[in-house]
């Protein structure tokens, strides 16, 4: 448990993006670069809020259409909530902002929706009628 804590801490001031095409530049600064760019242009996240950015993981050349989460660090948890709330998704994008979280943390949220998912579907469904 002490691990989860520790991560939980580390992961605080970060945010993850999910579905950003990753750049086909050649040095890694290049990458970068475009990366925070993307940030700050396409996310519309300010140049006060936004500290740094990294993908996760290495890249797999056997799936050249997966594209490694963007995690961005922020400057304060303030600012990790308000991208978090507002960045679900936007009607013009497919992007999806979410907390980053640690592997247990994610785990119990994903239990927490499937037994939700359960139970919703398990419900009775509401009869509506016109008739008055």
């Amino acid at each position: 448990m002490h691990t989860d804590a520790y991560e939980r801490n580390l992961r605080k001031l970060n945010l993850c993006v999910l579905k950003v095409p990753e750049s086909k530049k050649d040095t890694s600064k290049q990458r970068q670069e475009e990366d925070a760019k993307f940030c700050l242009e396409t996310l519309k996240i300010e140049k006060k809020d936004f500290i740094s950015c990294h993908r996760a993981g290495k890249p797999d050349p056997e799936k050249p259409d997966y594209c490694r989460p963007l995690i961005i660090k922020t400057a304060d948890e303030e600012s990790v909530n308000y991208y978090s709330n507002h960045g679900k998704g936007w009607k013009e994008s497919s992007y999806w902002i979410n907390l980053d979280l640690c592997r247990a943390d994610r785990e119990i949220r994903f239990l927490a929706r499937k037994e939700r998912k359960k139970r919703l579907e398990g419900a009775p469904k509401k009869n509506v009628s016109n008739n008055p």
